[in-house]
């Protein structure tokens, strides 16, 4: 009988150079019958990307036995790279976490996830540069390129706040005529309306101002402008004025300011199961949250530069349960979309509706035992 002939991959590290999906299972294999140096044996090796190991007649029942051992280890498949944008802030710092947990690697999922401005986002949006994409609900409606909705980790409940200065007045109905700074594109035109609403007031009652989040600080401090829109970091220095005061936030709409993940349209219909993944991966971070909480938001608070205290009391994470009420349709997902188009449509800062649809990819419904 001739030698047993033992076929490794390149690589044990998850990928298989050289080999095509098929070869990319093909972990090790025995053959008594191509002889060493023959004509199969060498497309065995070419095809599959791997190096022939000649073992002496003596250890063949020793590589069969390794062979049982490996092919039970190890799959080889290799795990699919995802690029993955992100803007800094609390529900995207969850990604972070779910990196350093590993739960994308279980996934077989290989993550490059770049944190950017938003400058950045929309540029690398039109190039192609990345395949999920998190940022608030008010940048992904902004972003010129088609990303679906897979997971809302988080919402602003009282971070986002509507500052005045004191000596302008107490409240939005004594403070009529007065002028608004607040960020353009951004979920604080979505505070804004809120705030006016609840109060009986239109934007037309008040002069609206684009400002940058950068500038607000200085504009309210020399009165250019009497109120402010601002989430953290701003509005923390903002409010180290003690002539400045809150006199709306997020915790008055709860639920409404979110941050999602996306999936760019292109990548998920070549990879159709990507939001059934991403959903895996939010379960399993979602649970460590809630079993790890001190590890857990001591992580979040670094990887988002906000305090610990701030994600406690201003911040609401959201299970799978919780998620799955915004993806109903005809829910609270579909009703914020259209908001947002109508103010940002408005603004002159969006030129075209898009059918709410086309934002929405719905993952597995979580069960009301998920965490």
């Amino acid at each position: 009988m001739g030698p047993t002939l033992a076929v490794f991959p390149m690589t044990f590290n998850g990928w298989n150079q050289g080999g095509n999906a098929r070869s990319q299972n093909r972990i090790l294999r025995s053959s008594t019958k191509a002889a060493p140096g023959s004509r199969r044996t060498q497309k065995m090796a070419e095809r599959g990307g791997c190096t022939l190991i000649q073992w002496p007649d003596k250890l063949k029942v020793t590589a069969g036995l390794l062979a049982l051992v490996l092919q039970n280890a190890c799959t080889c498949e290799a795990p699919r790279r995802v690029r993955m944008g992100a803007i800094r802030s609390a529900g995207c710092s969850t990604l972070s976490l779910a990196v350093q947990q590993k739960f994308f690697e279980q996934q077989n999922m290989q993550v490059d996830l770049t944190f950017m401005t938003w400058a950045d986002a929309q540029a690398g949006a039109k190039k192609n540069k990345f395949d999920v994409f998190c940022s608030n609900l008010a940048e992904l409606v902004l972003l010129p390129a088609d990303y679906r909705i897979v997971a809302i980790p988080s919402y602003s409940n009282g971070a986002d706040v509507l500052i005045a200065r004191k000596d302008a007045g107490v409240d939005l109905n004594g403070l009529k005529g007065a002028r608004i700074g607040v960020p353009p594109m951004s979920m604080g035109e979505l505070l804004l309306t809120q705030a006016l609403m609840q109060s009986a007031l239109v934007r037309e009652d008040f002069t609206v101002l684009p400002e940058e989040a950068a500038e607000l600080r200085e504009s309210i401090q020399k009165s250019e402008i009497q109120m402010a829109v601002a989430a953290p970091p701003q509005a923390f220095e903002i409010l180290q004025n003690p002539e400045m005061q809150v006199i709306f936030q997020s915790s008055a709409m709860p639920g409404d300011i979110i941050d999602t993940v996306a999936v760019s349209a292109i990548f998920m219909q070549k990879h159709p199961d990507m939001a059934t993944q991403l959903d895996n991966v939010w379960r399993d971070t979602a649970h460590f949250i809630e079993h790890n909480p001190s590890e857990a938001i001591n992580f979040l608070a670094q990887a988002s530069a906000l305090p610990v205290a701030t994600l406690q009391r201003d911040y609401k994470f959201l299970t799978r349960t919780e998620q799955a009420a915004y993806h109903q349709q005809g829910g609270r997902l579909f009703s914020l979309i259209d908001q947002l188009q109508a103010i940002f449509l408005q603004a002159g800062s969006l030129k075209i509706k898009r059918e709410t649809s086309q934002f929405l990819a719905f993952p597995p419904q979580g069960s009301e035992s998920d965490p």
